[in-house]
């Protein structure tokens, strides 16, 4: 024994602590309490006792026995409210003396620096090896270790603003719904028990109390080894002020970028405005002309007869060019004012025939070249509400595509029926067929779906995405039905 008192004897000296400053405790090995020298009740409220573990004591100790180093400093705790001292664990195999110096005179002349420095170490979620030890460390905090699901253990000791905010049998019982002291703390209802480190933050709440008036808090969750703890902080006024000016001010640059975001968003309107406005008479004017002029040629034999069979053959193109630009801007034209929202349907209870006879007369000159037969099955009276101009570019898609895609010989069938209550319009081809994993993909505006047709036909790739507008317009539905090489359905359900 006298071994031991010499080297602790000498540990001190090394140290350079006072002998009147100084609390020694001794434990075994495992950190269990064999005797105490040096405590008076200006140590702490919470005195260690013999026989128990010294984490019992403050939760600093936690996970530090057994020693493995044989020294050990932890400073600058909190041992309990507002006295602080550095703790000093010296390893003498079989025993520690764990000594605990009075530093509360000096810390007082740089806590709010150390403050500071400890919180943002308690943000840190995997910087430190054991950070439940390092939280427990900071100063000023109430710490909770959830000993079951949902109920939790005040940690000892308590800081001393707890004493003041809440009743002193509080801090002797466990806690089975937190939210009933501390309603804020739902914000970490989603956090579970894990393996790891992990920590979240609270925002900032208040709570009254009767006598000693308003209360600041901020609150942490921390995980670490399958552990969870919560651990609570009291904020002085001007630090509550501060940080609920900080909020506002990031408020007001979140504000300040929404309106920023709006700002270039009417702009970006304004240009597509502008190039609907371009699309709809700039554009579509000259070709309208030159189709009308081609049109009128064609019309007089005089003409006709008077060119050679090449040049019949480069007019033909240039007419059949123009005619497929001009579809192509009203279908762009009609896609742009449908996502803008800005092309009204016009409902009216038609028949589904006084449509299908809107279908240009250009289809029929298609069909016959590539000698496609046309079935079409509509039951007289078949009606639905539509905006028979709108519905009627909803079919001459789909036909376009059909014929597009069919070859020669094949079959188009164009059909409408009712069974068990539900009306549907399907055209069906017996054409190349769509692979699956496109399939989900061919209505989505932001999928061009360009691919040559079977004699090399062109189109425009955004001709179904704008069918299934102009159908949902409706209150309608379409979608597709499909084996590649056995054709295809394009099925639209009347509600």
């Amino acid at each position: 024994m006298k071994n031991k008192l010499d080297s602790l004897q000498n540990y001190l000296h090394t140290q350079g602590i006072a002998l009147r400053k100084y609390s020694t405790i001794l434990t075994d090995r495992s950190g269990i309490v064999k005797s105490l020298a040096g405590f008076t009740m200006d140590v702490g409220l919470f005195r260690p006792a013999v026989g128990s573990p010294l984490s019992d004591f403050h939760p600093v100790f936690l996970g530090l026995f057994p020693m493995t180093e044989p020294v050990l400093v932890l400073p600058n705790i909190e041992t309990h409210p507002g006295c602080f001292r550095d703790i000093h664990l010296l390893l003498n195999d079989p025993m520690v003396w764990v000594i605990l110096e009075e530093k509360t005179d000096i810390v007082n002349q740089f806590r709010p620096g150390l403050q500071n420095h400890n919180e943002r170490q308690l943000l840190l979620e995997t910087a430190v090896d054991s950070p439940v030890n390092q939280i427990f460390a900071t100063l000023g905090y109430l710490a909770l270790r959830e000993t079951s699901p949902l109920v939790f253990q005040s940690l000892k000791p308590w800081p001393a603003w707890a004493y003041l905010v809440f009743p002193p049998e509080r801090s002797r019982f466990q806690y089975s719904d937190l939210t009933d002291a501390f309603p804020y703390l739902e914000v970490f209802s989603d956090m579970k028990p894990g393996p790891g480190t992990a920590s979240a933050a609270s925002d900032i709440w208040t709570t009254v109390t009767g006598h000693t008036g308003e209360h600041h808090f901020r609150a942490w969750w921390i995980r670490s080894d399958q552990h969870q703890y919560l651990v609570i902080k009291q904020l002085a006024e001007s630090e509550a002020n501060r940080e609920i000016i900080q909020k506002a001010r990031n408020a007001h640059l979140e504000i300040e970028a929404i309106a920023k975001s709006e700002q270039l968003a009417r702009k970006l309107v304004q240009v597509k405005d502008q190039f609907v406005s371009i699309v709809s008479h700039d554009l579509r004017s000259p070709f309208i002309s030159i189709i009308s002029a081609l049109d009128f040629l064609f019309e007089d034999p005089s003409f006709s007869g008077s060119l050679s069979a090449e040049q019949n053959e480069f007019l033909q193109y240039i007419h059949e060019e123009c005619k497929r630009l001009l579809d192509y801007l009203d279908k762009l034209l009609n896609w742009t004012r449908l996502d803008t929202g800005k092309l009204q349907a016009q409902i009216q209870n038609v028949t589904l025939e006084s449509i299908w006879k809107l279908t240009p007369a250009q289809f029929e000159q298609r069909l016959a070249e590539k000698d496609i037969r046309l079935d079409v099955t509509i039951p007289e009276g078949f009606r639905i509400n539509a905006d028979p101009t709108l519905f009627s570019q909803v079919i001459n898609n789909l036909l376009g595509n059909a014929i597009k895609f069919t070859p020669r010989g094949g079959t188009i069938t164009f059909t409408a029926s009712e069974s068990n209550g539900v009306r549907t319009i399907i055209l069906a081809d017996t054409g190349v067929g769509i692979p699956k994993d496109k399939q989900d993909k061919l209505f989505q505006e932001h999928e061009k779906h360009f691919t040559y047709g079977t004699e090399g036909e062109k189109g425009t790739g955004i001709g179904l995405s704008i069918c299934r507008k102009i159908v949902e317009v409706h209150g309608y539905r379409i979608h597709c039905e499909s084996e590649v090489n056995r054709g295809t359905q394009m099925v639209i359900t009347i509600n």
